[in-house]
């Protein structure tokens, strides 16, 4: 009888201890998005409208309390307009709010190349559509 209960405590151990790596290693690692992007691709879009090219640009600044953002929109020639406000990632999605107090129209599932220079944004429940920013 004693046996068997040194074989059930050990047993229970070692499945506590895997338990504990596994769970360890599911843990997904935050990404770090800060800094300046610029929109290079939309998949599925092109990033010109008619005769027109967009271009746009997205800084992403982590602070102490509160993470924000400012984004530039130029459409043509002359035409531009800039949004700013706060964002949070969490597991990997991104998700805003603007400084109207308006949230962003989707989240975003967002991911890194392995160089940390390209970043990919995908809005949740719409993978047809793909944003793709390069580090300025």
């Amino acid at each position: 009888m004693a046996v068997m209960k040194k074989i059930i405590v050990i047993a229970f151990a070692l499945l506590s201890a895997m338990a504990l790596v596994s769970c360890q290693q599911s843990q997904p690692k935050d990404l770090d998005i800060s800094g300046t992007w610029t929109l290079t691709q939309i998949q599925t879009k092109s990033v010109q409208i008619g005769d027109e090219v967009v271009d746009i640009t997205v800084s992403f600044v982590k602070g102490e309390s509160q993470n924000t953002f400012e984004m530039s929109q130029f459409l043509g020639q002359g035409r531009s307009k800039t949004f700013t406000g706060t964002w949070v990632l969490k597991d990997k999605v991104l998700s805003g709010k603007y400084s109207d107090g308006k949230v962003w129209a989707s989240d975003y599932q967002v991911s890194l190349d392995e160089s940390g220079k390209t970043l990919t944004m995908t809005p949740v429940g719409n993978a047809d559509w793909a944003y793709v920013y390069k580090k300025m």
